[in-house]
């Protein structure tokens, strides 16, 4: 009976990345049949070289400062603007962004 729960126990850890995995395969799908790229991707690239903050899906950093570089089909490029003046390259898929507010 424990092996039994420990086996099912041991299952459940990994389904929030399978479940992340079949979203991004879903939106993969979703945009091949909207013909290209998707409108998040389009509504990125206005804001290229312009300053942001960014919120993720998953709050492993509440918000981002950044500064946009360059926006592809799935993929945004930008640069994290830190306090002291250091900056860091990152590279970041679209679908986890859940929030952009552009700063004025």
């Amino acid at each position: 009976m424990g092996l039994l729960a420990f086996i099912f126990v041991i299952s459940l850890i990994n389904l929030p990345s399978t479940l992340n995995n079949l979203r991004r395969k879903i939106n993969k799908i979703e945009n091949k049949i909207d013909g290209g790229e998707s409108s998040m991707s389009n509504l990125l690239k206005e804001l290229e070289g312009k300053r942001c903050k960014i919120t993720f899906q998953s709050d492993f950093s509440s918000k981002l400062l950044c500064e946009i570089l360059t926006v592809e089909k799935e993929w945004v490029k930008l640069i994290e603007i830190k306090k002291r003046k250091s900056k860091t390259m990152k590279i970041i898929r679209i679908d986890s962004i859940k929030e952009i507010n552009q700063i004025l």
